[in-house]
């Protein structure tokens, strides 16, 4: 068995602003919301089992998502500012695009991998302007 190559992107249209603040303002409504509300794949991606989850650990386990998604929103902020390597910048098919990837051999090939798709399936990433 080998490696194999795993990607993750971000897509928007080149005249849209991307808006950081609305990505923190999209993750403070989860934040203030019940975790019932929350995206279902978000919280399956993140192996959270609402019914498994005891009522006084809601609170931490809310909690702990919200500060990864807000460590996830400082990196890829990192990454449209230039400052990561595992992260390339440019355009596909007429689209703005922030692509990182790599091979794996069954763990993530990059943090941006991770926090790209978690924020993704957050619904932060649309908030921000990106295509999902």
């Amino acid at each position: 068995m080998g490696a194999d190559f795993l990607v993750s992107f971000l897509a928007a249209n080149p005249k849209a602003k991307i808006d950081f603040a609305a990505g923190r303002r999209a993750i403070e409504e989860l934040a203030a919301g019940p975790l019932s509300a929350w995206p279902s794949e978000c919280l399956d991606y993140a192996g959270v089992d609402l019914d498994a989850v005891d009522k006084q650990d809601v609170n931490e386990v809310r909690e702990q998502l919200v500060d990864g998604l807000e460590a996830d929103l400082g990196l890829l902020e990192a990454a449209v500012e230039g400052e990561r390597r595992d992260v390339w910048i440019g355009e596909i098919g007429g689209k703005s695009v922030v692509l990182t990837g790599g091979l794996s051999w069954g763990d993530v090939p990059t943090d941006a991998f991770e926090a790209f798709n978690r924020l993704a399936l957050a619904g932060v990433t649309r908030a921000m302007g990106f295509d999902w």
